[in-house]
């Protein structure tokens, strides 16, 4: 009887391991098919695994029904005239059959926004700086199309704001800093006064917590399954690299730290690599 008891145990445990990445949630975010969007798109009930652009997919269920939620890359957007292009996803089912599904992404027009910083540094760095820059970007974009296959119990992928403060709508500008062009911006700013807690809207694993050129004391949050979180410029860093933590968990403060002209909060949503406008995920609630 007990060791009947210790096999069921151990087949209920690989059971909750194998479908760990299939998570059944109670909302979705927003979908809008556009670079840096979101693609919503309905697979097989038997599928076992997506990838997109060769990245592992976060496959949720909702409302009895698979869903693949994919990161639209927002490099696309050069890439677009006026016409939708095609973008297609590999479903693997558990039978180890392939299927190709598509869905078309259209061109948006992000506006350009553009702001004066003091320190050149931070706009024409020295031979030093600029390689320390190199450095951090291949470190957030190692950390971004890193992959862990874990559960973390996330209910919905409709969040709160993990700071208080008024969220600017400047996800996608084209940023000219000190009349030079620069990158598109890849989060969400929120103007909030220095010392304002930041909180993990989901549970995670801490896989970032460092001090960064450009971003300053920067924070990135795996919550499993190509879902990602980053919290840039902050005052204070409450974690530590592989730190597990709850949703809500207070992860800093509010800061001036890396490339501003203020105090705020840089935030960042990623999907299966790719930075996407994290008002997508946002549950409408007061500033």
């Amino acid at each position: 009887m007990l060791i009947r008891t210790f096999i069921i145990s151990i087949l209920i445990i690989l059971f909750n391991i194998a479908n760990a990445e299939h998570k059944t949630i109670t909302s979705l975010p927003k979908q809008e098919l556009v670079p840096g969007g979101v693609a919503i798109l309905e697979i097989p009930s038997d599928t076992k695994s997506v990838t997109y652009n060769k990245k592992p997919v976060f496959i949720s269920e909702y409302k009895n029904n698979k869903y693949a939620i994919i990161g639209i890359p927002l490099k696309l957007e050069d890439k677009i005239d006026k016409n939708p292009i095609s973008q297609n996803i590999i479903i693997i089912k558990t039978n180890n059959k392939t299927l190709n599904k598509s869905f078309r992404v259209a061109k948006t027009n992000y506006p350009t926004s553009s702001i004066t910083i003091k320190n050149t540094q931070m706009v024409k760095p020295d031979h030093t700086n600029l390689k320390r820059i190199l450095e951090d970007q291949k470190l957030i974009l190692d950390n971004y199309n890193s992959y862990n296959n874990f559960n973390n119990n996330i209910s919905s992928l409709l969040i709160k704001k993990p700071t208080k403060g008024i969220a600017s709508s400047s996800f996608g500008s084209r940023r000219v800093i000190n009349n030079i062009k620069k990158n598109s911006h890849k989060g969400m700013d929120i103007a909030a006064a220095k010392g304002s807690p930041i909180y993990s809207p989901l549970p995670g694993k801490v896989i970032l917590a460092k001090n960064l050129f450009l971003p300053g004391n920067t924070v990135i949050v795996d919550h499993g399954n190509g879902l990602k979180t980053l919290y840039a410029h902050l005052d204070k860093v409450n974690v530590k690299q592989n730190q597990l933590i709850s949703k809500n968990y207070k992860i800093g403060t509010v800061g001036n730290t890396g490339r501003v002209t203020g105090p705020h909060l840089h935030w960042s949503v990623i999907l299966n690599g790719e930075a996407v406008n994290p008002s997508l995920f946002l549950m409408k609630q007061k500033s």
